[in-house]
């Protein structure tokens, strides 16, 4: 078992091995993981009085332990609200994981809600003021809504988990906990209320613009000419496609242009800012997305051909 915890979140992950003793070491996660991360095929891990010897593929490692005690780990005491797919569950946290606020002094924003209407479908949602996600699935039972801190759905991002692995999903007044045979982890919850996130998807729509994903992403990591840049959208509805570009302000520009489908009349120009746009269409897991657009500066809503995910981008002058 290994066991890691920053206080706002904790994992637990259970490694099939071969041992000779039972017992147990701390040491610094990091300097661990980097280790494993770069080794492939089995380890063998030895103890002494003041170390962790690590035998891989990369060489033999010793690490020093520390000396003290690893803190009591929360487990569930409520039975679980949910139980899904593995592959589900990381659909939907790949989707809105990275809308997440990284701004810790707006906590309220500071992770991603969860919950269950009357009409059993389960969403996960985040924001971050500049945009929206909201990601979601049928499922049957009670109502209930709650935000768990950021630090559980960035670990939840990272694990490997599949269709013949269940997550068991507790909701408990502190912790959330999500379970599966092989991994536990728990987050904080954050006990503000998440925005009215409903008022934020925009309904006075004037046209929308189906683009292929790839292609619209490839072309978006093509044009970037600055960490701040801004994309402008020119529409052209008479010969079906949009025209991409972007400057840094020193004279270096670029642009492209991709054939769409086109409904309704959508704005002639539209901007939004690079990274922002980059990222949504990044998370997006299907091949075709529609982009709904009002005014020139109004949101963009966005949604998946599939319709389970939604997500809102508002927009810059450029």
């Amino acid at each position: 078992m290994l066991s890691a915890t920053n206080v706002d979140a904790d994992v637990r992950i259970r490694v099939p091995c071969h041992f000779a003793s039972e017992g147990a070491v701390l040491v610094e996660a990091k300097r661990f993981g980097s280790v494993l991360a770069r080794a492939v095929g089995d380890v063998q891990l030895d103890t002494t009085t003041t170390s962790l010897c690590i035998t891989a593929s990369t060489g033999r490692h010793t690490l020093p332990t520390w000396v003290g005690e690893f803190p009591l780990l929360p487990v569930p005491t409520t039975r679980p609200i949910v139980t899904m797919s593995g592959s589900e569950l990381l659909r939907m946290v790949h989707a809105v994981a990275y809308a997440m606020s990284t701004d810790a002094t707006r906590e309220h924003l500071h992770g991603t809600l969860i919950d269950r209407d009357e009409h059993g479908v389960l969403r996960l949602v985040a924001a971050d003021g500049h945009r929206l996600v909201v990601a979601r699935t049928d499922s049957v039972g009670p109502r209930f809504s709650v935000t768990v801190h950021r630090a559980a759905i960035d670990v939840l991002a990272r694990l490997d988990l599949d269709d013949n692995e269940p997550v068991e999903i507790y909701v408990g007044s502190s912790r959330v906990h999500f379970s599966s045979p092989s991994t536990t982890v728990s987050g904080r919850v954050i006990d503000l209320p998440f925005p009215s996130w409903p008022q934020v998807i925009p309904t006075a729509l004037a046209g929308w613009i189906t683009l292929p994903r790839r292609e619209t992403l490839s072309a978006l990591r093509a044009i970037v000419v600055g960490p701040r840049t801004g994309v402008r959208i020119d529409v052209d509805r008479e010969r079906e496609v949009v025209r991409l570009s972007t400057s840094d302000g020193d004279g270096h520009k670029a642009a492209i242009e991709l054939p769409v489908t086109i409904s309704g009349e959508p704005p002639e120009r539209v901007g939004f800012a690079h990274r922002y746009l980059r990222e949504m269409f990044e998370a997006i897991d299907d091949e075709f997305v529609q982009v709904g657009l009002g005014g020139a500066l109004d949101p963009m809503k966005v949604e998946t051909t599939r319709s389970d995910a939604l997500a809102v981008l508002m927009p810059m002058r450029i």
